[in-house]
């Protein structure tokens, strides 16, 4: 016989294994780790139930997984939006373009103001404004 063919010095041929009712056997002499434990369990399982708990686990795995990718792909999101905002904060000609975007944003605002009956001949915005200028 074969080295390979024997599992601990002929005790079980290795196709009897899936045969042999492990809940019946007395482990308590083995060494055995909180993982080898498990393993030992998992095998206990019938069939169905082995599947429906690989599938309930590698669902609850991949949700983690996806959850922690998505907050990461979202804050180097926010990191690029806030380095291109820095970028255009702290640069002549960003600080240009942002001037007169918000130029347009205060003119669009005061002209809806004045459209609507709100503020009689003058753009409230404006006056605070120019003080932050």
């Amino acid at each position: 016989m074969m080295p390979s063919d024997t599992v601990a010095g002929g005790a079980a041929h290795v196709a009897d294994l899936p045969s042999i009712d492990l809940s019946t056997l007395d482990l308590s002499g083995l060494d055995l780790s909180f993982i080898d434990r498990i393993a030992l369990w998992y095998a206990g399982l019938p069939e169905g139930l082995r599947t429906l708990l690989t599938v309930a686990v590698g669902a609850a795995v991949a949700y983690a997984a996806f959850r922690i990718v998505y907050r990461l792909i979202r804050g180097m999101v926010k990191a690029a939006i806030a380095a291109v905002l820095a970028f255009l904060l702290t640069t002549v000609p960003g600080n240009l373009i942002l001037a007169q975007a918000f130029d347009r944003v205060e003119e669009r605002i005061g002209t809806h103001l004045n459209i609507s009956g709100a503020v009689g001949g003058t753009n409230p915005l404006r006056s605070w404004t120019r003080l932050l200028r």
